[in-house]
């Protein structure tokens, strides 16, 4: 009887998983296009972050668009085989190298010293999200991080003070003792110790899901959400 139960709650699960990937790319990729993908990783990591400086043209910044979108598409390669979190840091710290190395300039302003860590796993991880919703490979090691999914994983159950206290410990503070930024904040990430803090508030509230299953199950499709990407990459 146990074991029936346990088979038909993992069955129950994985019907969940299919019908939110499902509604995923109805919503945001109904084509089921590589280019839609590609384009969704650079807008989700732009979008809501003062990426540019302020003197960075038009025509500069489908360049960088480009250049980033190229980078992606090499990176997800590797993905075609199951891949590890540590791997997928590395692919995170290397898209930072080559993008500030290609551009040193342009992501360089007060509320952003450089293409950041944030911007890397953000593009990185949303292009893999639909490749795996698409079916074209594994089950990513991680999922995107933003102040939206990280703000209801701290808001879990699964989370004890004692351990949101360690948590928040570990995060930068003023001179005060304060806080200088949001438990769920996540656009200044940049360095390799508050990429792992936030990291570990998913990881404690995922309980025996991975990181991929959980936030595709609590990611929130708004009821009028925006136009889907387009394919074309003209601009």
């Amino acid at each position: 009887m146990a074991n029936y139960l346990l088979l038909n709650t993992d069955a129950i699960m994985n019907d969940n998983i299919k019908r939110k990937k499902e509604l995923f790319l109805k919503t945001y990729n109904n084509n089921r296009c590589e280019r839609v993908a590609l384009c969704s990783g650079y807008i989700t990591a732009t979008r809501r972050i003062n990426t540019y400086s302020k003197d960075v043209s038009d025509d500069k910044k489908v360049e960088i668009k480009h250049y980033w979108m190229d980078k992606l598409r090499e990176l997800g390669e590797k993905y075609k085989v199951e891949q590890e979190e540590k791997q997928f840091f590395k692919d995170v710290l290397f898209l930072r190298s080559v993008m500030n190395k290609k551009f040193p300039y342009e992501f360089r302003n007060p509320k952003c010293p450089g293409f950041r860590i944030a911007h890397a796993q953000k593009s990185l991880a949303v292009y893999l999200k639909h490749l795996w919703c698409m079916g074209r490979i594994p089950e990513p090691p991680v999922c995107p991080l933003d102040a939206t999914i990280i703000g209801k994983a701290w808001e879990n159950k699964n989370l004890s003070k004692q351990e949101k206290h360690q948590i928040t410990s570990q995060l930068d503070k003023n001179k005060n003792g304060r806080l200088l930024h949001a438990v769920s904040a996540w656009g200044h990430i940049d360095t390799e110790k508050e990429y792992y803090t936030k990291l570990e508030i998913l990881n404690i509230a995922r309980g025996e899901l991975t990181l991929a299953q959980w936030e595709l199950l609590n990611f929130e499709i708004p009821n009028k959400p925006a136009k889907p990407y387009s394919c074309n990459m003209r601009n």
